[in-house]
């Protein structure tokens, strides 16, 4: 196959059944499709870090525009987002930095209607000679909800509520002298402009 044909097409040659995409860590400096291979995929995926890498906070809606422009009638998907360490005074510092990302970001993306869904970088720290601070080679990246040790950071508990398929209130109904009589739940899957979104099966309530 002569080399200048987009890889999009030699892969569909190989599996056609195969869904094909390309995450582009670079997608904030597009100016045209064509710029990125994102344009032979099926669906786009975004890597993001705005609030560290890609530059301010502040610029995602934007770019989320941005891309939505380019791309259409791609489905999008954030392939990565989230805070590293080194952007932190510390690791407490950092965390809450995390925190804030992952607070402001999530509803900016669950806005968009064509922002299928969004992957945190990462779970747990790792190890590696990149993104450590300055003067060190080896030891773990500070990027996970949970540290080496897997002990649980505060971004850990402000994801996984961000993440619940469901709300549940409970609350009691009392007679007019305030004895408790009847006990009322209320179980409530998340509408459409929150992510995530999706039918709830199979779910027991006890």
């Amino acid at each position: 196959m002569p080399t200048s044909a987009p890889c999009g097409i030699f892969i569909r040659q190989l599996d056609p059944e195969r869904f094909v995409s390309y995450a582009d860590d670079n997608l904030y400096k597009v100016q045209r499709p064509q710029d990125s291979a994102a344009n032979d995929a099926d669906f786009v995926m975004m890597n993001q870090y705005f609030g560290s890498w890609h530059g301010p906070a502040s610029a995602l809606p934007a770019t989320l525009d941005k891309v939505d422009h380019l791309f259409p009638d791609k489905m999008v998907i954030i392939s990565e987002f989230g805070l590293p360490g080194i952007f932190g005074k510390d690791a407490e510092h950092a965390d809450k930095m995390r925190v804030k990302i992952i607070q402001e970001q999530m509803p900016e993306l669950a806005r968009r209607d064509w922002i299928a869904g969004a992957i945190f970088w990462c779970y747990q720290d790792y190890k590696s000679r990149r993104n450590q601070r300055p003067g060190l080679e080896e030891g773990y990246v500070d990027h996970g909800l949970v540290d080496e040790y897997r002990q649980r950071r505060p971004s850990y508990y402000v994801w996984k509520e961000m993440n619940a398929p469901a709300t549940l209130q409970g609350f009691w109904e009392q007679s007019s002298d305030g004895v408790p009589t009847t006990f009322t739940a209320r179980v409530q899957g998340n509408t459409k402009d929150r992510l995530p979104s999706y039918p709830l099966h199979d779910y027991r309530l006890e």
